[in-house]
């Protein structure tokens, strides 16, 4: 049981200690970035403070490493990361003692000794095993637990609010359907999304996103019609920024830094910010009236609902009545404008740069000049020893050979006195056999030990099964992270084509010496039946997708060079008999239509249940535009 808590913790434990130094660094920014925003609350909206919170939420998700710059790290914020950064890479895994070799040796040797000592031994092995469970051991299964809680906390959520939104019934009145049409126009959205009556009263909200649906209670569907519409604007904005998406990678990231209390206060101020985004969003397309409502209907959503929290966060509705207030302040000062804008948004720009640089870029404290001789040093250090080698072993004393190296630097730093180098060397020897160029080589890493300008010692990774383990053993995980593409990028074809050089010149030369190489009304009235202007035929004459003109083959198919009308009578009834259709497909191009509002929008809706918006051009007497449900649009004149 010891031992496979042990084995566990070694897996996890380099993952847990690289989120945990991604969590640091991500609070450490987040806390700058929060104080820079509430210096500037009211100097820039909540879009661009938004996208500067994503700054430290890129940096808890992405494990990026840092940028090696050569620079002396001279910084105490630098210093400070690069000390945490450090001391969490090399957090050593543990390993299961069971016995030390020795005592293994004297098992070994005494298997005929007495059950006793047996006994004993087993007693050492129980003994060494509860030394084992340190901190380190129990920390990073303490992380994954938490985990395992707080996604089930959220999966479970999820599952219950899939199943109450199954259970829950589709609306269907028909003059909220208008307005959700009306709303997804004008933030040109063409898809479709349903609304579904929930049977708690709880806030309005939107929920999915491959199909999206606004839950609403039965207590909103009997409010006033522009607080709907305020509301839809509002919900259909979170869709437009795809802050569903936004909401769910905040849940994911609170469960993965359960254990750190500043990301539970970062990800609400993000959600505020995300709101009061969304409400810039919806009042872009509001005149100063319309902006009015909106607000009252935000003080009206505030004294009617109170959302349950666990709730809430699923659905991205966090605002309590301080962030409420705020929203509703920040609608007033919408339309003033900020000449300095522009200065503000560089001013911050540059200051966010600066803060994130100590993050991104990691000063070493060795010099770049001095580096480049280090790696100088290994590599002639390499060469000179396969030449010693060479002559040692080989049977062949000929000077007829020639050594070549070619070194991927995958980092140096200080340790004590001494310079600690790592360094992926392919070295080969070419020499010439029975007229023709041969060679052998190795390519591995090394690890250097470098003092006083000498190379003291170097170490090798272990040769069969012990290799992947002697490479944990000699080099620090970050290395092991560098060794498998530093062993791609050495270039044996540079080598090449330095030994064809060599065989050239021994070919051309009978010495064996090598020389050097080197807007508008809102729909809380009646229906308008009395005044029905769209009574008549109308004839397609064009057709729209997301602003740009399309052929009206692609509604109504090759048919409709056979012509066709869309009647509209005085019953209320209508036709839709455009292009080619038999007797089957005729049900579906029929219906009941309403007008409704000022008399200048009708809601088209088929035998089989589908709904089309009809519209007066604004200006116009014989131009009307139909909206389809996945947002296309065809427009009709009216036939003389």
């Amino acid at each position: 049981m010891v031992e496979a808590l042990i084995n566990i913790s070694n897996f996890i434990a380099p993952i847990f200690y690289k989120i945990l130094y991604m969590s640091i660094v991500g609070s450490v920014l987040g806390i700058i970035i929060l104080g820079l925003t509430k210096l500037l609350d009211n100097k820039l909206c909540a879009k661009w403070k938004f996208y500067m919170l994503l700054i430290p939420i890129l940096f808890l998700m992405i494990p990026v490493s840092r940028i090696q710059v050569n620079i002396e790290n001279n910084f105490a914020l630098t210093l400070a990361i690069d000390k945490v950064e450090t001391t969490l890479n090399n957090v050593h895994t543990l390993t299961y003692d069971n016995i030390s070799i020795e005592e293994e040796k004297i098992a070994n040797a005494k298997k005929a000794m007495e059950k006793g000592s047996s006994i004993k031994q087993e007693e050492r092995k129980n003994t060494n095993s509860k030394e084992s469970i340190t901190f380190y051991t129990v920390i990073p299964i303490i992380w994954l637990i938490g985990i395992i809680i707080s996604m089930s906390i959220f999966i479970i959520g999820n599952i219950n609010l899939i199943y109450r939104i199954g259970k829950s019934k589709k609306l269907e009145d028909s003059t909220i359907k208008v307005i959700l049409i009306k709303c997804k126009r004008k933030l040109g959205i063409n898809k479709k999304i349903q609304i579904r009556i929930q049977n708690k009263d709880v806030s309005p909200c939107i929920y999915g996103i491959m199909k999206p649906k606004i839950l609403v209670s039965n207590e909103f569907i009997k409010k006033d019609a522009q607080v709907i519409e305020n509301v839809f604007m509002h919900e259909l904005s979170h869709y437009k920024r795809k802050d569903m998406i936004t909401n769910y990678i905040l849940l994911i990231m609170t469960s993965i830094h359960w254990f750190n209390p500043f990301v539970y206060r970062f990800f609400r101020k993000m959600r505020q910010e995300m709101e009061l985004a969304t409400d810039e969003i919806a009042l872009g397309k509001m005149d100063k009236e319309e902006k009015k409502k909106y607000g009252l209907t935000l003080i009206n959503l505030l004294q009617t609902y109170e959302t349950p929290r666990t709730v809430a966060k699923t659905l991205c509705v966090t605002d309590d009545s301080k962030n409420m207030e705020r929203r509703i302040k920040k609608i007033k000062a919408l339309a003033t404008s900020n000449k300095y804008r522009i200065s503000i948004m560089i001013l911050i720009l540059l200051v966010v740069i600066c803060a994130s640089i100590p993050f991104i870029l990691k000063p070493i404290k060795i010099s770049s000049v001095e580096e480049e001789n280090i790696y100088k040093k290994i590599e002639k250090y390499l060469i000179n020893l396969e030449e010693k080698n060479r002559q040692v072993n080989s049977e062949n004393k000929s000077d007829d050979f020639k050594v070549y190296a070619d070194i991927q630097r995958m980092g140096t730093k200080k340790e004590d006195e001494e310079i600690i180098a790592y360094v992926w060397a392919l070295i080969k020897t070419y020499y010439v056999e029975n007229g023709e160029l041969q060679s052998s080589g190795s390519s591995m890493p090394y690890k250097f030990r470098i003092k006083d300008n000498e190379i003291r010692e170097y170490q090798i990774p272990e040769d069969g099964e012990r290799y992947e383990s002697s490479i944990n053993e000699i080099f620090p995980k970050q290395i092991v992270d560098k060794i498998e593409k530093s062993r791609e990028e050495v270039s044996e074809e540079k080598i090449e084509k330095e030994a064809q050089k060599y065989y050239q010149y021994l070919n051309n030369n009978a010495s064996n010496k090598t020389p050097d190489y080197t807007a508008t009304n809102t729909i809380n009235s009646a229906y308008i039946d009395y005044q029905n202007r769209f009574v008549g035929h109308w004839r397609p004459y064009m057709a729209e997708e997301n602003g740009k003109e399309i052929n009206l083959r692609e509604i109504y198919g090759s048919g409709i060079s056979e012509g066709g009308e869309l009647i509209l009578k005085n019953n209320g009834t209508f036709s839709e008999l455009i292009g080619v259709y038999s007797k089957e497909t005729e049900h579906g191009l029929i219906g009941k239509y309403k007008v409704y509002g000022n008399g200048e929008n009708a809601l088209l809706t088929n035998n089989n249940g589908e709904t089309k918006i009809v519209e007066y051009l604004e200006g116009s007497s014989d131009i009307i535009r139909m909206t389809l449900e996945d947002g296309k649009c065809i427009y009709f004149q009216k036939a003389s």
